[in-house]
């Protein structure tokens, strides 16, 4: 008899250890596991209503850097101030004692362009290119005065040619890039 009893307690010691491993452990981690995405569910909800709260502030933001942002790049190259820079591009040539002859694009390729819709938040550089024609020390010279403005941003060529005898005037193409931010810049 005290086998029997001693088999009963056993197997019912048995039956809720085992009772207590796939029916009350799982539920356990289970429940502890909800917690948890509950809690990173209410973070995340609270997180929402802050963004939803801050939206229209942020919203007006936008809309007024995107107003700036298209009245600075609609000065950026104005037919004015192209034809400033074309001006202070041939002055300096005949202060060298350069002769020049051609700035390149044209006016109406300038003009297209400034007319597109602005695709980027960046300021849109120009390609200019300059032929002159004069000495070489005048043409090093006038390289360097461009190169000195504020308007210049980097030389794509420069392309200086002779004739055989040597005695024509060397003629320079000088082709860099320009950006330019307003009229008070050149």
């Amino acid at each position: 008899m005290k086998k029997l009893i001693l088999t009963y307690s056993a197997s019912l010691l048995l039956i809720v250890v085992l009772w207590f491993l796939f029916l009350i452990s799982p539920l356990t981690i289970k429940r502890q596991e909800i917690k948890a995405s509950y809690s990173e569910a209410l973070s995340k909800l609270e997180d929402f209503r802050i963004t939803m709260v801050e939206f229209p502030e942020h919203f007006a933001n936008q809309k007024e850097m995107e107003k700036k942002k298209e009245l600075i790049m609609s000065q950026l190259f104005s037919k004015e101030d192209l034809l400033r820079l074309f001006g202070a591009l041939q002055k300096k040539a005949s202060d060298f004692n350069l002769v020049l002859l051609e700035i390149t694009p044209s006016i109406e390729e300038l003009l297209a362009m400034n007319s597109q819709a602005l695709l980027n938040n960046l300021p849109r550089p120009l390609d200019i290119t300059v032929k002159l024609n004069g000495r070489f020390s005048d043409i090093g010279e006038y390289v360097k005065s461009v190169e000195a403005e504020k308007f210049f941003h980097g030389m794509d060529f420069c392309k200086i040619s002779s004739t055989s005898e040597g005695h024509a005037s060397p003629s320079i193409d000088f082709g860099f890039k320009v950006i330019l931010e307003g009229a008070d810049k050149i």
